[in-house]
C-alpha cells in the first residue's frame, strides 16, 4: 500500500468532515447524505469520517499484504477515492464562498 496515498485519502476525508461540521454549525448548508445527516452537526461526525478513512486504509493494507497482486488495484482505488474527495471539497468550498 502506498502510504502517501493512504495519508492523502485520510486527510481529505478529515478535511471534508471538518468543513461540513463547520458549515452546518454556522448555517452555511446542510448535509445531503441521508446516512450522515443525523450526526452531521455533532463533533462525532468528524471522528466518524476519520474512523471510516482509517478502517478503509487498514482493510486495504490487509488486503495488499495477503494478495500482493491487488496493490495496483488498491492504489488505483485510493487515487479514485482521493480525486472524489477533492471534487467534494471543491464543491463544498464553492458553496461556502458563494453564499457568504
Amino acid at each position: 500500500m502506498n502510504k502517501a496515498l493512504a495519508a492523502t485519502f485520510a486527510i481529505l476525508l478529515s478535511l471534508d468532515g471538518a468543513l461540513t461540521y463547520w458549515a452546518i454549525n454556522t448555517g452555511q448548508f446542510t448535509e445531503q447524505n441521508p446516512l450522515m445527516a443525523p450526526m452531521a452537526g455533532s463533533p462525532v461526525f468528524v471522528l466518524y469520517k476519520l474512523a471510516t478513512a482509517v478502517i478503509a486504509i487498514l482493510i486495504i493494507g490487509w488486503l495488499t499484504s495477503k494478495v500482493p497482486r491487488m496493490r495496483r488495484l488498491t492504489n488505483l482505488g485510493m487515487v479514485a477515492g482521493s480525486l472524489l474527495y477533492v471534487a467534494v471539497l471543491a464543491t463544498n468550498l464553492w458553496e461556502v464562498f458563494t453564499t457568504i
